[in-house]
């Protein structure tokens, strides 16, 4: 997955979905936010999800620029520094390896 996205829009998605996100969990994908790129004549969406496994939340970005499909599991907490570490970024991209 590679996708290339505005950060604030990414930074306001993620605070979104991590509300809901299981700090702590003996199941570790519960932890995690699921990011998921995908290509649509539509237009390229990034698709993030989480849940603690009683509630769900999915918030969809439009204004990105998906280079290549795919979907992650990514840790919340560490998503979250990452992207508010890059504050003079305008742009972020975030790359998965198979």
């Amino acid at each position: 997955m590679k996708v290339i996205c505005e950060r604030a829009a990414l930074l306001e998605a993620v605070n979104q979905v991590s509300s809901v996100v299981a700090s702590r969990s003996p199941r570790p994908q519960l932890t995690c936010i699921k990011l998921s790129a995908v290509k649509n004549k539509d237009g390229d969406e990034l698709t993030i999800s989480g849940t603690d496994a009683e509630i769900a939340l999915t918030v969809r970005i439009g204004r990105v620029d998906v280079v290549e499909e795919g979907s992650s599991l990514v840790p919340a907490d560490k998503i979250r520094q990452i992207i508010s570490a890059e504050d003079n970024e305008s742009t972020l991209t975030i790359e998965t390896s198979a």
